[in-house]
């Protein structure tokens, strides 16, 4: 009970999410995630196939800053649990999927999505379609598709180790529209800066700056409160990926 308590306590930065929708949440992962927590923390600790989630306040945040309305498709790479898809789609309306590695937390994912799916319609709520496969998210036919149709393209990267996230980052500067993002949890690669300003004394990017990477793609980072991830209290950044300097379109 005390993971659903951290889960839904809600800083004052984040818009707190509509009440149906955080019971539709929490009724969900109480009864299909939560009794399957011991397992899920034995994934590989340190390495890429290491669980962890985006809390629902920081998926909100990033859904809010980044613009996702219900024509669009939100597409979620290492999608675990399938948390994010759920609630994007009840949040917006919008066509959601997902691809994960791990056998057993797709598993997981489907019960997630088919029970937020019974609860959406048991409390009357509208929602986007929700759908997840199995699979390497660099080498998925259906993933590579959906990527290239995608709107919003998040990424929870933060233990991938450098090699894939290399690889990510160029599938997505070959692949993604020329009006999509991508949200990430940890920089692809190296990016230059393309604005001077002061690096900040703790080694993150400058909120709000842009920066240019190696593949060409440009970066923006944004700042997060603590307590909005599930492994960590502590604050951090979010980097926002597209094919265009979005500061200089009015």
């Amino acid at each position: 009970m005390d993971r659903i308590n951290d889960i839904f306590a809600k800083p004052e930065r984040v818009d707190p999410l509509p009440d149906l929708y955080s019971i539709v949440i929490e009724q969900t992962y109480q009864r299909i995630v939560y009794p399957h927590s011991s397992t899920l923390k034995g994934y590989q600790s340190g390495s890429s196939e290491t669980y962890g989630e985006l809390l629902p306040q920081l998926v909100a945040e990033i859904v809010n800053n980044v613009g996702v309305n219900a024509s669009s498709l939100l597409v979620d790479l290492g999608c675990g649990v399938g948390n994010v898809l759920a609630q994007v789609a009840i949040m917006r309306n919008c066509r959601c999927y997902g691809v994960e590695i791990r056998p057993g937390i797709v598993r997981l994912a489907k019960d997630v999505l088919r029970e937020t799916q019974a609860r959406c319609r048991l409390w009357g709520l509208k929602s986007g379609s929700m759908e997840v496969s199995e699979g390497d998210l660099t080498q998925d036919a259906m993933s590579l598709a959906k990527i290239q149709e995608a709107d919003l393209i998040v990424i929870n990267n933060l233990k991938f180790d450098e090699s894939l996230n290399q690889n990510i980052e160029n599938i997505l500067s070959i692949n993604m529209k020329a009006t999509a993002k991508a949200v990430t949890l940890r920089q692809l690669s190296y990016a230059r800066q393309l604005r001077s300003v002061q690096v900040q004394n703790n080694g993150r990017l400058p909120s709000n700056t842009v920066f240019r990477t190696n593949a060409g793609l440009y970066l923006m980072c944004r700042d997060f409160a603590q307590g909005l991830l599930s492994w960590t209290n502590s604050s951090g950044q979010y980097y926002i990926y597209s094919k265009f300097d979005t500061t200089k379109i009015e």
